[in-house]
């Protein structure tokens, strides 16, 4: 019952301690800060993987916790004491690599040719919107130079023509003579 208890609880917390970067998710600092908006037309869509490389050492602590249980529980004197040992290091691996694994995620890695014609790439997790070559797209850009795609609404306006000026966000309209 220890050791099933103990699997559980490494599971629960190896999931619960992956980063995620959702593609639809904003950082607690961009609220309330102006995002930069720009249109364009998705060129090319890969396939990419998120790998988060800063380990906490949770995964091996808790693997070599519930190794040490599961291996306390078989044998008696030397043999028990050889089994706690392995269940440890054998535990600390497989909670190490489990740890490892909840840090990648799926991702695409985007190509984008704006408006104005600058084509750059974006990687983002994927996520509920299924982008496609050719969709219509807006990239929006925080103030740290994060990006995402996402697709652009069916009643957005056409972007600016190369060379209009193109107003901040809360600026009046230029009046018409």
């Amino acid at each position: 019952m220890r050791f099933a208890v103990s699997v559980l609880l490494i599971l629960v917390l190896a999931i619960g301690c992956a980063p995620h970067y959702r593609s639809s998710g904003y950082a607690p600092d961009d609220v309330g800060k102006p995002i930069t908006i720009q249109k364009g037309e998705v060129e090319n869509i890969r396939p990419a993987e998120i790998e988060h490389n800063e380990e906490s050492g949770f995964g091996g602590l808790a693997g070599a916790y519930a190794g040490g249980v599961a291996g306390s529980a078989v044998g008696d004197g030397k043999g028990k004491a050889l089994a706690t040992v392995l269940g440890v290091v054998i535990g600390a691996i497989a909670g190490s690599s489990m740890e490892k694994g909840g840090n990648k995620r799926e991702a695409d890695e985007i190509t984008v040719r704006l408006d104005d014609g600058r084509v750059f790439a974006v990687v983002q997790e994927k996520g509920s919107e299924k982008l496609q070559i050719g969709d219509r797209i807006e990239v929006l850009r925080t103030a740290d130079g994060r990006m995402r795609v996402r697709k652009a609404p069916q009643d957005a306006p056409p972007a600016p023509a190369t060379g209009e000026k193109v107003r901040e966000p809360g600026t009046p309209a230029p009046k018409e003579d």
